[in-house]
């Protein structure tokens, strides 16, 4: 449904950081709810738990985001 949440608050997402030649990615947790195309907060989660500064991310599915690196 068009405007419905592609990402809730909380929930375990997938972001993939992508630089020239290369991508990675990694498990996140969203802090900020949002549709496709929306600039959200996440931070990554090792072993379950928080680590590192959170980061915007742009949701491009449900329970995906990027992250565009660039030098």
């Amino acid at each position: 449904e068009y405007g419905a949440s592609a990402v809730a608050r909380g929930e375990s997402v997938t972001i993939a950081m992508l630089g020239e030649g290369f991508s990675v990615s990694q498990t996140g947790e969203a802090m900020e709810a949002g549709v496709i195309g929306d600039w959200i907060r996440v931070r990554g989660l090792k072993n379950g738990q928080a680590q590192g500064e959170a980061m915007r991310a742009r949701i491009t599915r449900p329970g995906e985001v990027v992250v565009e690196l660039r030098e």
